[in-house]
Formats: C-alpha cells, structure tokens, sequence
C-alpha cells in the first residue's frame, strides 16, 4: 500500500489494530477488515489491460513462469521468467505483440515484486 492514494486505509487498519490490542473489537474482526482492505487495495492497483496466469514452474523447478494476457480478448503477449544472468524476473514479449506505457508499468511492477518475492523465500 505505498500509493498516497491509500493513506486512510492505512490510518483505519492502524486504528482497527489499536482497538483489538485494547480488547475492544475482537481480532477475528480486526482480521477480517485487514482482509477487506487488501482486497480494495488488489483492485485498485490490479492491472486494466492485462491479466498475469501462474504456469507453475520451471524446467528446473526454481523459479516459476507467468503468462501475460490481454483482457479484452485473452491474447498471450509473453511471459515473465527467471533470466539467471540477471538474477530476477523479465518479461518476454512474443513477437507482433505491442505494448503502451500503462501496460509497460504493469509488467514492470510484477516483475519487481515477483522477484522480490522470490529473493524473500530464498533467504
């Protein structure tokens, strides 16, 4: 949630986390609503024109390859993998395929965030 745009739901988790602390709403509560905001915050952030599909792992087992998709008609655009020369996710384009900057960000930020992911298991 880094976006200044979710500031009051960080404030209201932050909140709704004081009052279980203090016994005043039950943690199951607290929760749940930790669950809703991930979701609203999934939502907001998720993709407009793209759509990323998990296709397990790679050959050797290490790594996994995602699909990307385009939403408007399920076009396969390429695929993020594991590149070992330098050590993190890269998107593959299949060819033909064109991409504006809004698309472009989107594939960056996933593979960003896959390969730290990735990094945090590893460690």
């Amino acid at each position: 949630m880094g976006d200044k745009k979710f500031r009051p739901l960080r404030a209201a988790v932050r909140a709704i986390d004081a009052l279980a602390a203090a016994g005043e709403v039950t943690q199951g509560f607290a929760d749940g609503f930790r669950a809703g905001v991930r979701d609203v915050v999934a939502e907001e952030m998720a993709p407009k024109w793209i759509r990323f599909e998990d296709l397990g792992t790679s050959d050797s087992g290490k790594t996994r390859r995602f699909a990307v998709i385009a939403r408007h008609d399920d076009t396969l655009l390429g695929e993020i993998r594991w590149f070992g020369g330098w050590r993190k996710y890269v998107f593959a384009p299949y060819p033909n395929t064109e991409y504006e900057e809004d698309c472009l960000r989107d594939i960056a930020a996933f593979c960003e965030r896959t390969t730290r992911e990735h990094r945090a298991r590893r460690a």
